[in-house]
């Protein structure tokens, strides 16, 4: 086993990662900053649901670039870290053992799926919107050859999927448990106005009901339609889960990290868990809201890369007094 050494090991290269390893060789000049991520192209989470449509066209538009951290002199490893020895601060990836001094967990978040439909995940036709390229590649592939979809979720990625979905000539039905689309950002008077914007694009809106089922009529590992609870039958050729995200926060609990709120790895206000030498930033730690400090689902990579700067300036102690605070949607009333 190949024996690598560093003094700030951050897992994860997303948008989270990035900063704060940009912050800490920054901060930290003479220490060795390496991020280990597991693939070597990253995509800017936000604007995924645009390479489905016109707006991009392809994920080759929205690859994140890492210039800036190869300038600075930081080190990156491609490979997936599959255990920790917090004690030793060693930790293991592929064949690689990874001595560090300090550890950042960045390890974002994942497609969350309900529990109902998650055997329906080995269907053809059936697709998550994760962070990965090679896998949106192959959704991108499949729904370019089809003319009927049906996305399951009412947010922003959910919708901003459909919108893209009919404005590349398909037939697009959403189906949502709430009355009205995008009722977590927006009173019903503002989520009216956005319902009757993706009405006017032809998209059929189902809301209060949801998918209890995926079918497959013929038997052949194909999706040709969804069951919703209402007791209707939609015919599709592509179902898109757009039903949130989770914190990757697995490899964390592994390790005994304590694990908060909606599955978050535990941190202060100076993204420090229980460990004073690790951190965990972006959407694998748990978050709180910054008006009512309650605890948040909020995942922004504007919010992550706050995190990231205030760890990455943090690891050998305070240089700022100001912590964060907690996070915030698009706006609050």
């Amino acid at each position: 086993m190949k024996k690598v050494n560093c003094d700030v090991l951050v897992i994860g290269g997303g948008p989270a990662g990035g900063v704060c390893a940009v912050t800490a060789k920054m901060n930290y000049p003479e220490k060795e900053i390496l991020v280990v991520r597991e693939f070597e192209v990253q995509l800017v989470p936000c604007a995924i649901p645009y390479i489905f449509g016109a707006t991009l066209g392809c994920s080759e538009k929205n690859v994140a670039s890492c210039g800036m951290a190869e300038e600075m002199g930081i080190s990156t490893l491609l490979g997936k870290i599959e255990d920790i020895n917090v004690e030793k601060k060693i930790a293991y990836s592929n064949e690689n053992e990874i001595t560090f001094d300090k550890l950042v967990f960045a390890t974002g978040s994942q497609p969350f799926v309900h529990t109902s439909l998650q055997d329906s995940l080995g269907l053809e036709g059936v697709f998550t919107v994760p962070k990965n390229k090679m896998l949106i590649d192959k959704a991108k592939a499949y729904i370019d050859n089809v003319d009927n979809t049906v996305v399951v979720g009412t947010g922003f990625i959910g919708i901003e999927m459909a919108m893209e979905f009919a404005e590349s000539g398909k037939n697009v039905t959403v189906i949502g448990g709430s009355k009205h689309i995008l009722k977590g950002p927006f009173d019903p008077e503002v989520a009216i106005q956005a319902e009757e914007i993706i009405l006017k694009h032809g998209i059929t809106f189902i809301g209060n009901d949801r998918v209890t089922a995926v079918i497959d009529k013929n038997g052949d590992n194909i999706v040709n339609g969804v069951q919703l609870k209402s007791g209707k039958v939609v015919d599709t050729q592509v179902v898109v889960l757009a039903t949130g995200y989770k914190p990757n926060s697995t490899l964390a609990q592994k390790v005994g990290m304590k694990i908060e709120h909606y599955g978050g790895i535990n941190v202060n206000e100076y993204m420090r868990t229980e460990n004073p030498d690790i951190f965990a930033v972006g959407d694998c730690s748990a978050r709180r809201s910054f008006i009512s400090n309650a605890p948040s689902k909020v995942m922004l990579a504007s919010t992550s890369a706050a995190e990231g700067r205030i760890a990455g300036s943090s690891l050998y102690g305070f240089k700022y007094i100001k912590g964060f605070n907690g996070t915030i949607a698009i706006f609050s009333t």
